[in-house]
């Protein structure tokens, strides 16, 4: 595992014969990639080896940097949502979606009542 010293938003990818990591924050954003251009099927542990890849490098190019990230505007609300039913979810599971205010799903209920 890596130690992490600054917060990103990442999204990975894995086929037989790729493995990629994409990530953010708001002083870089790097994308790398490891797989084989003849489709030839790779071991599960180049998945790993590229997070560790990405890791290392955002970090190393971060080293020196004060940690940041983004402001939400006051415009955006958080609601939570159930991820597979879109429910509100007042206890339990959840995953918080983000709209501009008029927009979320409380806005529609409440205006439809």
């Amino acid at each position: 595992m890596f130690l992490r010293t600054k917060k990103y938003a990442i999204k990975t990818g894995t086929t037989d014969n790729d493995h990629w990591v994409v990530g953010f924050n708001p002083d870089a954003l790097l994308m790398v990639w490891t797989g084989t251009d003849d489709n030839k099927s790779e071991t599960s542990g180049y998945s790993k080896i590229t997070k560790t890849i990405w890791a290392d490098a955002i970090e190393a190019s971060l080293k020196d940097k004060e940690t940041t990230w983004y402001k939400k505007p006051q415009n955006v609300i958080g609601v939570p949502l159930n991820p597979v039913t879109g429910e509100f979810v007042t206890t339990g599971k959840s995953t918080m979606y983000y709209f501009i205010k008029g927009t979320d799903p409380d806005y529609y209920i409440s205006v439809s009542k």
